[in-house]
């Protein structure tokens, strides 16, 4: 089975069928063991506006968000069925050492990870600590920390058809901070959640 990681975006958050339209979704895919991270939304976009505000140190923000993101991560446990969690690093290191197994598409096969437990200071990402990176960057790093096949960002914006993730770079859909790990990342797909 193929490991594909799966990144909610937070906007989405506020969509009232989003757990039934993601699991929907998740059910969809080609068969695979899905480790889902969840974006922040409006909720880091009120923290944005309070470091503008209050010019607060950039790095020292970052990581205040990467922490909110549990916030948004147990909205999504609480409103799709069956996803196992992962929520510190001991956790996601044993996860991350077994390959994904089975043969179909199940329940158990999703996996909702806490940002936190492998994205932290010091953890060799490779990514810049402000404003440029964004749960889009984080999804693609958690694709190269586990080797995943795939690494989908689902987005509550259109994404044209055909559009390329240079273009999605380019335009806005997904952040800066991507280009970083694409020679790395390897299949990144860009969508709309329908």
């Amino acid at each position: 089975m193929m490991r594909r990681v799966v990144k909610v975006g937070g906007s989405l958050l506020l969509r009232p069928d989003l757990g039934r339209s993601l699991s929907t979704w998740l059910l969809r895919q080609p068969p695979a063991q899905h480790a889902l991270i969840v974006g922040g939304g409006e909720m880091i976009d009120a923290v944005r506006k309070l470091a503008m505000v209050h010019n607060l140190d950039p790095e020292t923000v970052h990581w205040m968000c990467i922490d909110l993101l549990r916030q948004t991560e147990q909205v999504v446990a609480e409103i799709v069925d069956g996803l196992n969690r992962i929520q510190d690093r001991d956790a996601f290191t044993r996860w991350s050492k077994c390959p994904p197994h089975g043969s179909g598409n199940t329940e158990a096969a999703n996996t909702l990870i806490s940002i936190p437990a492998f994205y932290f200071p010091g953890c060799g990402s490779g990514l810049p600590n402000d404003w440029d990176t964004t749960s889009d960057a984080i999804a693609a790093y958690l694709g190269t920390l586990t080797r995943a096949d795939e690494v989908v960002l689902l987005k509550s914006c259109d994404v044209p058809q055909g559009i390329t993730v240079s273009q999605c770079i380019e335009t806005g859909i997904i952040d800066r901070a991507t280009a970083i790990l694409m020679p790395r990342t390897g299949n990144l797909r860009v969508e709309r959640l329908p």
